[in-house]
């Protein structure tokens, strides 16, 4: 009973006391509220101005040796002489002996052509002193002019005719026996070489392969848009004002080489979506050309339009761009997103066409902050516009 007791006045002063509690919550004053914490971001800005900007595309290409010949004999046989200069690489001047058939039969074929020439030669003296042994004899019984059997004139003719085709046959050993020797048509740098002596050869056998040096082109691909805005005609013309330049790394040196645009390729297929824009490059006596082969940027110079250039820093991958505006009256400034369609964009720059709603003296974030609301307060950094 006692115990029943204790239980019940626990109960009755826990209860008291959250009446009283809940007594004191319902008239207690209420806290002043809690200030929002405004975070202002700061802005540097830059005001866009129209002026005329040449348009550059930036591209990757190639060089390549547009003069590039096979070295093949003319004759068949067995070589007998290999030049130690004729070795991939090296540059051989123009008329080097690098290879040497066996002549040996060429020499027979010419000794037995000029002997035929002898022989017809003989025929010719033959047939004219028969002749005049004949019309002597016939002036003998006749006057006037005798006729063209008794003058023999037709064997004559053959027998002349006979010493051309035995000359002929004569030049023909001549010059097979000058192609027994090959050499170099100019100077030239050996890309490759397959020459063995005792290697047996014909007019199909590939000896080398040669490029001339100093004679560098560039192969730049373009997608169809580049071509657009640098004004060039896919079918091949328009290519010839176009200054480029090429640049590329060796080794920790950056080199650049400057070309000249000479002709696009319409390559197109459904495998090969760009354009080949084909260019000079032009090598300064004393300096070290390109390799062929070699991989390089190409900077390209197109045409001048009317745009804004802004750092490409403030355009976003959507092509969006932040502007912010001033209150006349109280000052203030906010920025709104403006969406715009660049013209071009660059590493560093990126174009936009005028006429649309970017206009003259928008001022333009440079590098919106990381957090964005549009319509949001912002301050300029000082020394900025």
């Amino acid at each position: 009973m006692k115990a029943l007791i204790e239980l019940v006045l626990i109960v009755v002063v826990v209860g008291l006391a959250y009446l009283g509690y809940t007594v004191m919550q319902a008239y207690a004053p209420e806290p002043p509220p809690k200030e929002a914490v405004v975070k202002i971001s700061y802005v540097e800005v830059m005001r866009a101005e129209a002026q005329q900007h040449p348009l550059v595309v930036e591209a990757e290409g190639r060089v390549v040796a547009p003069a590039q010949l096979t070295l093949t004999p003319e004759i068949s046989g067995r070589l007998i002489e290999v030049s130690p200069a004729l070795q991939a690489g090296a540059v051989v001047p123009g008329g080097t002996l690098v290879a040497r058939i066996d002549d040996a039969d060429v020499k027979i074929a010419l000794a037995s052509a000029r002997a035929n020439v002898a022989a017809a030669e003989a025929s010719v003296a033959l047939e004219e002193s028969r002749a005049e042994v004949a019309i002597a004899d016939w002036r003998e019984l006749n006057t006037g002019t005798p006729p063209a059997l008794v003058a023999r004139t037709a064997e004559q003719a053959l027998a002349r005719a006979q010493v051309q085709v035995a000359r002929v046959a004569v030049q023909q050993a001549e010059l097979q026996l000058a192609r027994t020797e090959l050499r170099m048509p100019f100077d030239a740098r050996v890309v490759m070489e397959q020459a063995e002596v005792g290697q047996r050869v014909d007019p199909m056998t590939v000896l080398a392969t040669f490029e001339r040096p100093g004679e560098l082109e560039a192969h730049v691909a373009l997608e169809l848009s580049e071509l657009g805005l640098l004004g060039l005609d896919p079918r091949g013309a328009g290519a010839g004002e176009l200054p480029i330049e090429l640049t590329a790394r060796i080794g920790t040196e950056l080199r650049t080489w400057q070309a000249q645009g000479v002709r696009t390729l319409s390559d197109l297929s459904p495998t090969n979506p760009v354009i080949t824009l084909v260019a000079d490059i032009t090598v300064p006596e004393g300096s070290i050309p390109p390799p062929a082969g070699l991989f390089v940027e190409a900077h390209i110079t197109g045409r001048e339009v009317q745009a804004f250039a802004l750092p490409s820093s403030a355009v976003g991958l959507d092509g969006r761009v932040l502007v912010m505006h001033t209150d006349p009256e109280s000052a203030e400034h906010t920025v709104h997103w403006v969406q715009l369609d660049p013209l071009h964009p660059t590493t560093e720059w990126t174009f936009i066409a005028t006429g649309g709603p970017l206009a003259e003296g928008d001022q333009v974030v440079t590098q919106p902050p990381s957090v964005i609301v549009d319509g949001m307060t912002v301050q300029l950094l000082e020394g900025t516009e």
